[in-house]
């Protein structure tokens, strides 16, 4: 029996860190999407307001000819490059795929929750379903990227530990609490000889 609880909330644990992950990069890529959308929108919209304006009445304006034809190209360039790199890269379609996948992980969370609420009920037909369930999703999820898997964990256990101290002083400034977790784990590395294995 303990042998099975202990599975699944390791089955557990890894999901949560991934549904971490997932958040993560989710909403970075929907803010270089958003990023590039607002680009193109200025440079298509300075685009629509400078191309067509006579240019004598430009100079009645006051407007030095030189710069705005030098903004046309400038805007001419970046609206280009901006509907190529939305193309190419496909930022908006990589945020969506990241929370499809964060609302999956939420689902299968959910589910452990739930059956982790009653341990003597669990049984080796329960471990196994809830396997194949975790086993199924993982491999059709979007992979994560190696050079990112260690830096995405690492933030997830900030969460997780700065979530910690939110219970313990609920009262205390956000930024308070993040540079005292900070203070805290950069002393312990700091010391101890982690590289002999010494981390109490």
């Amino acid at each position: 029996m303990t042998g099975i609880v202990d599975e699944l909330k390791r089955q557990s644990k890894i999901t949560d860190m991934m549904i971490t992950m997932y958040s993560i990069q989710k909403v970075k890529y929907y803010n270089m999407s958003l990023f590039v959308d607002i680009v193109l929108i200025i440079s298509s919209a300075i685009l629509t307001i400078f191309i067509y304006f006579d240019y004598n009445l430009l100079k009645e304006l006051g407007i030095n000819v030189d710069y705005a034809k030098t903004t046309i190209n400038v805007s001419s360039i970046l609206t280009f490059l901006m509907s190529l790199i939305s193309l190419v890269v496909d930022w908006k379609g990589k945020s969506e795929k990241n929370d499809q996948a964060c609302n999956q992980l939420s689902r299968l969370k959910d589910e452990y929750r739930v059956i982790l609420s009653e341990p003597t009920k669990l049984t080796q037909t329960t471990l196994k379903e809830q396997t194949d369930k975790y086993n199924q999703l993982f491999s059709m999820l979007p992979k994560i990227p190696n050079k990112l898997f260690n830096k995405l964990k690492l933030k997830h256990k900030k969460k997780v530990e700065l979530s910690k101290l939110i219970d313990k002083y609920p009262g205390a400034n956000i930024w308070v609490l993040r540079i005292k977790l900070s203070y805290i784990f950069n002393k312990k590395v700091i010391t101890n000889d982690i590289l002999d294995g010494k981390t109490n």
